[in-house]
């Protein structure tokens, strides 16, 4: 693993760290919003821990997101809108995080099939309309501990093309070739032919592109239930997924032995951490074991439900200060406390903060 691969994770789990300690643990609080009560979200299935035990996970509904007006990603980087509503932070670092992820797509040349399918263009004529048809279909876009996963209706022999094509621009151009190497499990295994480690692996249902290997097998290993899912280890991240299961975005983050500075890159990003959460909070509920967080648009309006877990009992202090700091520009907010658990739900009638409605 090069060095550029270990600062983009450690970026990554450093602020991830940070945002996770948002949270709240309990038996049982029902849910009665929109997004609340329901089954596991379908990605979950691919959600394994990493290496230290941490199981980072971002999903995009891109059907759903499609109406949607485009998304400011650079929100909360540096300024106060992020910070301002611990609410709206939680789901802005989950765009953070998926725009980051996004990188190795152009290195692929995997970047062209999603360029008209989120809404990360803050300015919708920047969006191009008469790029390339696809007959690639994707559903969803998943930014994970091991990698990049586009699912959907996937045209094999199209996405073939696209790696293997070395790019006639190369001084401008980041797309790298790739060759196939192997197949296992119905994907096809490709890997760069020079420049930039990459390993990308393609079925008829599901893209995977990681920087290993090994990550790339724990992926379709998990999708074909040969590896350990973090739902099926963890009661309390099959409890937040599980009371938080609607949206168009979801962000989850879970630690083994939970989440605070010591998570690796925490003490190096502290800066970026409180860029994009609420110190007070933070301070008030200390180590995290796992949170999930969903943003929701209709009829323009935006929704935020979130499920927090802690480490240890939430006392009357800490439940204090994350009323205050929690849904303090939503039009409407509803908190349910059960000991060492939370449910939140806001209502933003206008959009802003770098959210689309």
């Amino acid at each position: 693993m090069d060095s550029s691969t270990m600062d983009r994770r450690t970026v990554l789990l450093g602020s991830a760290a940070g945002v996770a300690a948002l949270a709240g643990c309990a038996d049982s609080i029902g849910g009665d919003g929109d997004n609340s009560g329901g089954d596991l979200p379908s990605y979950t299935q691919l959600v394994t821990p990493g290496e230290n035990g941490e199981s980072l996970a971002v999903s995009l509904d891109l059907e759903a997101a499609s109406g949607l007006e485009g998304i400011d990603a650079s929100q909360g980087n540096g300024g106060e809108s992020a910070t301002e509503d611990g609410l709206l932070g939680i789901p802005a670092v989950g765009f953070f995080f998926l725009a980051f992820g996004q990188l190795p797509l152009a290195t692929a040349g995997l970047d062209v099939l999603v360029e008209g399918a989120e809404p990360f263009t803050p300015e919708e004529d920047e969006q191009s309309e008469d790029g390339p048809v696809f007959d690639t279909e994707l559903t969803d876009e998943l930014f994970l501990t091991q990698g990049l996963v586009l699912r959907g209706d996937i045209d094999t022999g199209e996405i073939d093309e696209i790696l293997t094509t070395t790019p006639e621009d190369g001084g401008f151009s980041r797309q790298q070739a790739f060759e196939q190497i192997d197949t296992t499990d119905g994907f096809k295994l490709y890997e760069t032919v020079e420049g930039t480690e990459q390993v990308v692996g393609v079925g008829g249902d599901a893209i995977f592109v990681t920087e290993t290997t090994d990550e790339l097998e724990q992926l379709i290993g998990a999708r074909n239930g040969e590896q350990t899912r973090t739902a099926e280890t963890s009661e309390a991240f099959e409890w937040v997924n599980t009371e938080v299961s609607g949206g168009y975005l979801r962000f989850t983050l879970w630690g083994d032995d939970g989440v605070d500075e010591s998570t690796p890159g925490g003490d190096d990003n502290s800066s970026r951490r409180d860029e994009l959460t609420d110190q007070a909070v933070f301070e008030a509920v200390g180590t995290t074991v796992a949170v999930a967080s969903t943003v929701a648009g209709d009829s323009g309006e935006t929704q935020v439900d979130l499920a927090l877990v802690v480490d240890g009992e939430l006392t009357d202090e800490a439940r204090s200060v994350l009323e205050d700091e929690l849904g303090v520009t939503a039009d409407d907010v509803e908190f349910e406390f059960d000991e060492d658990r939370l449910l939140v739900s806001g209502t933003y009638l206008e959009s802003g903060d770098g959210l689309p409605v």
